[in-house]
């Protein structure tokens, strides 16, 4: 049975061959060692192993001591070749990809495909909008941040007042509640404002990036970068998670 993967990470292992981080098409996560995975030889042969390119090999089920699988038959399916040229573009493909490695379930356990979909068009419309020198990192992060928020089940409720149950919009939400989920709107003002500010942003950034697919992300504007960070700390804060435990956060903001 064939399977396909996208890489999520890779470490050296010996003189040419690498260890990495596979997020496989339904859900599953493993690591993964390739012999000769990074190039070289008699040939110089470059590697074919890099953040976000998509594998296609046999389903492996027998592991080696430590939870590795060996992949000796394998073969790169698709590639991006502007990412890594593009600074921006290739910090936030490392932060997405280390993001996922942080909230995906542990080695071996079943989980559904949407994390695999997910990366597979980031990083497809991140190389396609590098193509057509239209890549803006603030509106593929926005992207990236809310459909994960979606898909991992935390997505804010936009619709009612925590406190009231009024109906919510962008004229009258007041407050954000992280611990809820949840907006408020004036109902309760002083307690709200006390709660986080710039609200009315992260608001915005749900509803309307929420609202929009990779393949309509032209029809964005960029958000200001207070309410990423917001959007972030509010998803990490749900997985009891830290930017300080991210490493590539301060390639980011």
């Amino acid at each position: 049975m064939e399977m396909q993967s996208l890489v999520l990470s890779k470490t050296p292992y010996g003189e040419r061959h690498l260890i990495c981080d596979l997020l496989y098409q339904n859900g599953t996560r493993k690591k993964a060692i390739f012999y000769g995975g990074r190039g070289g030889g008699k040939s110089s042969k470059p590697s074919k192993l890099e953040l976000g390119h998509r594998l296609q090999h046999p389903k492996v089920t027998r592991e080696k001591e430590g939870g590795l699988v060996s992949l000796s038959e394998w073969e790169l399916t698709w590639n991006h070749n502007h990412i890594a040229g593009n600074h921006r573009a290739y910090f936030l493909l490392s932060f997405v990809c280390e993001l996922l490695r942080s909230i995906s379930d542990d080695y071996g356990e079943q989980s559904e495909d949407k994390l695999y979909n997910l990366l597979s068009n980031a990083v497809f419309f991140m190389e396609e909008d590098l193509v057509a020198k239209k890549f803006d990192a603030n509106v593929h992060l926005g992207l990236f941040l809310v459909k994960l928020t979606y898909y991992s089940g935390i997505f804010p409720n936009l619709e009612t007042c925590h406190f009231c149950g009024s109906a919510l919009s962008l004229q009258n939400v007041e407050g954000f509640l992280a611990n809820e989920g949840s907006f408020s709107c004036q109902c309760d003002s002083v307690t709200t404002r006390e709660i986080i500010d710039g609200q009315k942003v992260l608001y915005s950034l749900y509803q309307l990036y929420g609202a929009t697919t990779y393949r309509n992300r032209t029809q964005l504007t960029p958000v200001a970068s207070n309410a990423l960070k917001m959007a972030l700390r509010y998803f990490l804060g749900q997985f009891h998670l830290s930017q300080e435990s991210l490493k590539s956060y301060k390639f980011i903001f």
